[in-house]
């Protein structure tokens, strides 16, 4: 939103404060302009931010150095904006995904804003600095996307198989974990409680490709609003939801289901499992499902996921943490034959973006939808498993430009 000019038309200056880009007080003032005093307090926070993020960008020009002194013939230099464009971008795309791609936008954008208040005030360089922006913005998508395909390229190499998956399922191992659950209170040595925990922790993420934070966010009063009813085939199931399955509470609950033999193990390490595990009891029902021994929240599943991993696929190169199972379960779904919208549907219950999640309150978060996805992940699996090298990812098929 454009200012009267008149308001913050300001002396010249030659410099910023040691650390601060010239005009930074002044910028922020001109952002509080747009609000009356009652929203300023609800976005003052937003305020700052666009605040920060204008500083990180411009301490690169100063190579991170707290007391450099910014002039502005520097902040538009174009030579010198794209040096710290590349510096910034390298820290913000390095995981790849919707996020990165997303702050990097947001880190353009207020810089945008801020070469907008300059050119308001007509200081000398700001429109070459603006028009220099709006050319990173351009190039960030595309950068983005390059990263992206490589991220996706690593991620192949360590993603598990169908025949690993099912070697791990079906290991005598497991069988003895499951025998070891029924048997609760019986067995009490740690090492094995670690165990059956984590053989839980699998059970939720490896079947749909679920994220971790499904299973470090689920709390007992999540596991008792459950309810029992019949998948597409007939059989008993056990269906439950954790709110928050991602950082940002926007993305709503995440239905899991499992079967109802599993949910009965489930339900054994609820209320006998974890007061073994941890030597207390934990009996309000905002507890967590999955602990440590200290009773806290379990924060790290990926540890434990592949101990146990290479302990049943013993010389596997494959990860086995809740990313590398996601990506599995797109590639095995992706390559499944089937209508477009079961395919949607099945990619829908992972809820791989916010736009995907969006559409989940419409089109998948009913019993019935959810429920339909469960059984296309179920054959997606036994497709590949019964097709091997078929569903291998091809890689060159999917461009950086895609």
């Amino acid at each position: 939103m454009l200012h009267d000019p008149s308001r913050y038309i300001l002396p010249a200056i030659d410099a910023g404060e040691p650390g601060e880009p010239p005009m930074m007080d002044q910028f922020m003032d001109y952002l509080k302009a747009d609000y009356n005093e009652e929203s300023l307090k609800e976005r003052e926070r937003d305020i700052l931010m666009i605040a920060s993020s204008v500083r990180t960008f411009f301490k690169h020009m100063g190579d991170n150095k707290e007391n450099y002194i910014l002039r502005f013939d520097e902040i538009s230099d174009p030579q010198k904006l794209h040096n710290a464009y590349c510096q910034v971008a390298s820290e913000k795309i390095r995981g790849g995904g919707t996020r990165s791609a997303n702050t990097l936008k947001a880190v353009l954008r207020r810089l945008q804003r801020y070469f907008e208040f300059l050119v308001l005030n007509d200081v000398s360089g700001a429109v070459k600095g603006l028009t220099v922006t709006k050319d990173l913005q351009r190039r960030q998508k595309s950068d983005v996307r390059k990263h992206a395909y490589t991220v996706r390229q690593r991620a192949t190499e360590t993603m598990p198989t169908a025949e690993e998956i099912n070697k791990f399922q079906t290991s005598s191992y497991i069988d003895k974990i499951r025998d070891n659950i029924t048997r609760l209170p019986d067995v009490d040595d740690k090492d094995e409680l670690t165990e059956m925990q984590t053989y839980l922790i699998s059970l939720i993420i490896y079947d749909l490709g679920l994220r971790e934070c499904v299973v470090k966010n689920l709390k007992v009063k999540h596991f008792k609003e459950g309810f029992v009813t019949t998948d597409i085939s007939g059989n008993n199931v056990f269906i439950f939801q954790v709110p928050n399955h991602k950082t940002s509470g926007f993305y709503g609950p995440q239905k899991i289901i499992i079967s109802y033999k599993d949910y009965v193990l489930l339900k054994k390490w609820v209320y006998i499992g974890r007061t073994l595990y941890t030597s207390r009891t934990l009996s309000s029902d905002s507890s967590f499902v999955f602990v440590t021994r200290n009773g806290e929240q379990l924060n790290n599943t990926s540890i434990p996921l592949n101990n146990l991993w290479q302990k049943l696929v013993p010389g596997s190169k494959s990860k086995a943490g809740s990313t590398s199972f996601r990506h599995a379960k797109s590639f095995f779904n992706q390559r499944l034959p089937g209508e477009v919208h079961e395919k949607e549907n099945a990619a829908h219950s992972m809820g791989h973006s916010r736009e995907t999640q969006l559409r989940i309150y419409e089109a998948v978060q009913s019993t019935s939808e959810a429920l339909s996805a469960r059984d296309r992940h179920q054959r997606a699996f036994n497709f590949a498993l019964s097709h091997p090298g078929s569903t291998a990812p091809d890689t060159n098929a999917i461009g950086p430009d895609s």
